[in-house]
């Protein structure tokens, strides 16, 4: 049985609005959770949390309805760790190579 939390929906439980990449058009349907010690059920999307586009690496934020907008790293109310591990992220991002699918 799988225990992971559904990355396509949020917090209550609610399945995440298909919201495109503010930047890119990617659509965005899902968030993966990257904090290993929160626990499961809180492992899903809030408002005012942040992902990044798979497809471009821009710092997406959700909003009220959980649609994601753009946001610069250094207007973000987060500790460094944060900032460093978000970072390390758009370093991952950058690296795939999108043209091989």
């Amino acid at each position: 049985m799988n225990t992971e939390p559904d990355p396509r929906l949020d917090a209550h439980g609610n399945p995440l609005p298909l919201s495109p990449c503010p930047k890119c058009g990617s659509p965005n349907d899902a968030a993966t959770s990257c904090d290993e010690t929160d626990p499961e059920e809180k492992a899903r999307p809030v408002p005012g949390d942040v992902t990044v586009c798979i497809r471009c690496a821009a710092i997406l934020q959700f909003t009220e309805t959980m649609a994601v907008k753009e946001v610069q790293l250094e207007e973000l109310d987060a500790d460094d760790d944060t900032k460093f591990q978000l970072r390390r992220l758009q370093q991952h991002v950058r690296r795939i190579d999108w043209k091989k699918e």
